[in-house]
């Protein structure tokens, strides 16, 4: 199986604590900061847990919770649906070096399940400039919008579109980092260009800003 070098990964984060490390030295190093399960809580977002649970969770007053049923089964399946992911995409998986820091903003901690790598190379990493350049060259070639109807042979007219780290095609597998502005929310159909429909094209609609207190207009939806 790969490995994957913290210094490989988009926004060049900091290792805290390795993959290696016991459960014990992860669980003090990630109250130093909010992890993945903490943000939602943190505000407001999480049904099971309050902010101010998460703030005790950080100081140590806040007991360990039993774990339930559904936690161990969904313990027990998590590498087997990572595993299938991969097999359906056609992707590697590859494992998580450890806890990840953000470098400006050390209290940005996350331990990433594992990351796909695609058979034919790495991902195009991409910024928000190029964003804007892919969106003009998209509505050179076709057309977008609420009722433009877009086909699959318009989509295939989006091939070797240009950005700054080289040329991406319509399904070219990208990478970008940012900041979450807003709100996410899953919606039925795709919701952005091409308006597409039916379960296949479900998205999860989210906008990536550049800095952590931009507006939503500011970034780019994904």
């Amino acid at each position: 199986m790969s490995t994957l070098a913290v210094a490989d990964l988009p926004a060049h984060p900091r290792l805290v604590v390795p993959a290696s490390a016991s459960r014990d030295e992860w669980l003090a190093h990630r109250a130093d900061g909010l992890g993945g399960s903490d943000i939602a809580a943190a505000l407001g977002l999480d049904p099971y847990r309050s902010p101010f649970e998460v703030y005790l969770s950080k100081v140590g007053e806040l007991e360990q919770a039993e774990q339930t049923e559904a936690m161990r089964w969904g313990q027990l399946l998590e590498p087997l649906v990572a595993s299938e992911t991969a097999t359906s995409l056609g992707a590697e998986l590859v494992p998580s070096p450890g806890l990840l820091a953000d470098q400006r903003l050390d209290w940005m901690r996350v331990t990433v399940d594992g990351f796909l790598v695609p058979p034919d190379g790495d991902a195009v990493l991409i910024d928000f400039a190029d964003v804007k350049a892919l969106q003009q060259q998209a509505d050179a070639r076709i057309r977008t919008g609420k009722d433009a109807a877009v086909t699959a042979r318009d989509r295939a007219l989006l091939r070797d579109l240009a950005v700054r780290g080289g040329t991406v095609s319509e399904g070219a597998l990208v990478g970008a980092a940012g900041f979450i502005a807003g709100k996410p929310e899953a919606n039925t159909g795709e919701t952005v260009n091409c308006f597409l429909r039916g379960p296949g094209n479900n998205d999860f609609h989210f906008t990536l800003a550049p800095a952590p207190h931009a507006a939503e207009r500011d970034g780019f939806i994904g």
